[in-house]
């Protein structure tokens, strides 16, 4: 006697299908994703690309005048006055530096903006996120690092600490923070 196996495949292709639109609705939420924090991460890695090299640059710009004109510690900062923006001329496209004594991180007058391409503390351009801050401060050649006045019993002035501060609001609303900190010297 041969028996026979009855199938019943009525409803198997059903869950078969089921199956597979399920596994590929998860792929393509992994996918999705991954993709959201790729971009979350592009945009947070080049905003801190950008403070770097604002950063950079307030140092380099306070090199650039130890380079051309050292005269030891401007009077703004022998007067306890450390804290300026770099400011940049384009007339004849030269850097200086505005000591201000109010200046803060949170202060408008530290915003950067953008103007012809270049980031600039001109309220002209469009403004940025960024927020720049240069503190200055003398060191002495014992090593003593001064906020104002003048080294201590004599010692001679040996060059500064420049510290490059740039502050800016993610879209999440977190604030970031990028310092950067160099010692220049009077090396002629």
């Amino acid at each position: 006697m041969r028996r026979e196996i009855i199938k019943n495949i009525d409803g198997q292709s059903l869950i078969e299908g089921i199956a597979a639109i399920g596994i590929i609705v998860f792929a393509l939420v992994g996918i999705i994703a991954l993709t959201l924090y790729n971009l979350v991460g592009q945009r947070v890695s080049e905003e801190s690309f950008i403070a770097s090299n604002l950063a950079r640059e307030g140092i380099e710009v306070v090199r650039n005048l130890r380079d051309n004109v050292w005269v030891g510690a401007p009077a703004a900062i022998s007067t306890g006055n450390h804290l300026a923006l770099p400011i940049f001329n384009s007339g004849s496209n030269s850097w200086s530096l505005s000591y201000n004594s109010g200046l803060n991180l949170d202060n408008i007058n530290t915003r950067v903006y953008l103007k012809n391409n270049l980031y600039v503390h001109d309220a002209s351009g469009l403004s940025t996120k960024f927020n720049r801050l240069l503190t200055i401060d003398f060191v002495c050649e014992s090593g003593a690092v001064r906020i104002s006045g003048s080294c201590p019993g004599g010692d001679p002035l040996a060059g500064y600490r420049v510290r490059s501060e740039v502050k800016w609001k993610d879209k999440s609303a977190r604030f970031h923070l990028y310092s950067l900190t160099d010692y220049l010297y009077d090396w002629k």
